[in-house]
């Protein structure tokens, strides 16, 4: 009969796995969706930016739908992992002096990115979460 029980029990608990690996990837998908939305704003900002003086507002709008995105995706520590990687990579592949520049340089270029093409890193992010599961 106890085995019955332990059968049961671990059903229950793969079921509840199953829904809890659910719950994430739709919080990703919410978090995929916020992002592709937040290209518009940039686009807007980049085709329109000389002509009209509200246009350039629209940064502001992408810049907080990328960290809305990142948030709700719960991706930001993956993403600040990334950076850390391109930054130690830009530490470590030049000597001594250039470096430091290179380092801080590749730290920026990974920012730059982070804000206007968000939906590349929360794509990335769904996906090494979907393959771990």
């Amino acid at each position: 009969m106890s085995t019955m029980n332990n059968a049961a029990e671990t059903t229950m608990m793969d079921q509840g796995m199953v829904n809890a690996n659910e719950a994430l990837l739709n919080k990703k998908k919410i978090g995929l969706m916020i992002s592709a939305a937040a290209i518009i704003p940039f686009i807007i900002s980049a085709s329109l930016g000389a002509k009209y003086e509200w246009a350039d507002n629209m940064i502001l709008v992408n810049i907080v739908m990328a960290i809305i995105s990142y948030i709700v995706s719960g991706g930001i520590r993956n993403i600040l992992s990334i950076a850390k990687k391109w930054a130690i990579f830009g530490w470590f592949v030049f000597p001594f002096p250039y470096d430091l520049a290179t380092g801080a340089g590749m730290l920026a270029l990974a920012i730059i990115c982070f804000i206007y093409f968000p939906f590349v890193f929360v794509l990335y992010d769904y996906i090494k979460t979907r393959k771990s599961m």
